[in-house]
């Protein structure tokens, strides 16, 4: 079985983390319309260049929980196996190279406008598939940085950012 995936942001930083970026690709709406149930599958490893995360499991119950009702809201029926549509959720983090803009004081001093700084970065990866081809029937994705020293998951903006990738799902 061939996973189609879905980047979405694990959202587990503070209300000061940039935004997640989302992104989406996948089926018109008249190419939806031959599904009539889902269902959702586990993944068994992280986003391709994510590593496992400790929070992952908590954020896929949470995504798997929007995208019942989301695509409940667009006319398909969740059963509990063997949909026609098939979501599966998998979650990762890393840590990547971003510029940071100094101070005027640093720059007077260094000269330097911009340092490189280490930021952590959450996805979380759906996968929309047809069970019967393996064919991708819809894709999204939505990366951000994280705060990953925080004592929990930040649930407002994890739903935050599930909701925007799921409202561009397209309806039956």
């Amino acid at each position: 079985m061939r996973p189609i995936s879905l980047f979405l942001c694990m959202c587990l930083g503070a209300c000061t983390t940039p935004a997640a970026t989302v992104e989406t690709t996948g089926a018109t709406i008249g190419a939806l319309a031959q599904y009539r149930t889902f269902s959702f599958e586990r993944s068994d490893a992280p986003p391709q260049g994510f590593r496992d995360s400790a929070r992952g499991p908590e954020v896929v119950d949470i995504a798997e929980t929007l995208a019942a009702d989301a695509l409940g809201r667009r006319g398909l029926q969740h059963t509990s196996q063997d949909g026609d549509l098939v979501l599966v959720v998998s979650v990762g983090r890393r840590v990547v190279d971003k510029e940071k803009a100094l101070s005027r004081t640093s720059v007077a001093i260094t000269g330097d406008r911009v340092e490189i700084v280490q930021v952590p970065e959450g996805a979380i990866l759906i996968d929309a598939y047809d069970r019967r081809t393996h064919a991708t029937v819809w894709r999204g994705a939505a990366t951000g940085e994280i705060d990953y020293d925080a004592s929990k998951l930040d649930r407002a903006r994890a739903v935050k950012t599930i909701d925007s990738i799921l409202e561009r799902f397209p309806s039956r």
